[in-house]
């Protein structure tokens, strides 16, 4: 290995092999067709039903005009709806429909499926113990904090 740089660019290079094997998608035939964000929208939904949009904001670090597109987008497919916020009658909350929490669900259960063929690729429990801790450590610093 040699300076960060180059280190990146042979990290880059492994990631873009990687994907082009398509091992990586995880797109599940309900949420074909939607981005990373609607995705990560009906995560933040699935563990927290209800949840108002700015805390949605918060939680993804993206802007409300971003955000609202995307959730009309999702809403349009019937996968979440608007609500009235029981704790803030001014807000709306946000929650999945039931084919948002099947298509999400369904997702997650890909997302493992993909885990497991990586993390069977390395040799024995030490590897990957070692590479769960690894990328544990990059997750955490990249991370924000929590307020």
């Amino acid at each position: 290995m040699g300076d960060i740089k180059t280190d990146a660019d042979t990290l880059a290079g492994l990631w873009q092999g990687l994907a082009l094997t398509n091992k990586l998608d995880v797109c599940t035939e309900r949420l074909r067709g939607t981005s990373l964000l609607d995705v990560n929208i009906m995560r933040v939904v699935r563990k927290k039903p209800g949840i108002l949009i700015k805390d949605i904001a918060a939680a993804l670090n993206a802007g409300s005009s971003t955000l609202s597109s995307a959730i009309t987008r999702l809403e349009k497919r019937g996968l979440l709806r608007r609500t009235i916020s029981q704790n803030d009658l001014r807000s709306y909350g946000i929650e999945l429909t039931g084919d948002g929490v099947e298509a999400i669900d369904e997702h997650y259960l890909k997302e493992i499926e993909l885990m497991g063929v990586l993390l069977a690729s390395l040799d024995g429990d030490d590897e990957r113990t070692a590479f769960v801790a690894l990328f544990g450590k990059i997750v955490k610093k990249l991370s924000p904090s929590p307020n």
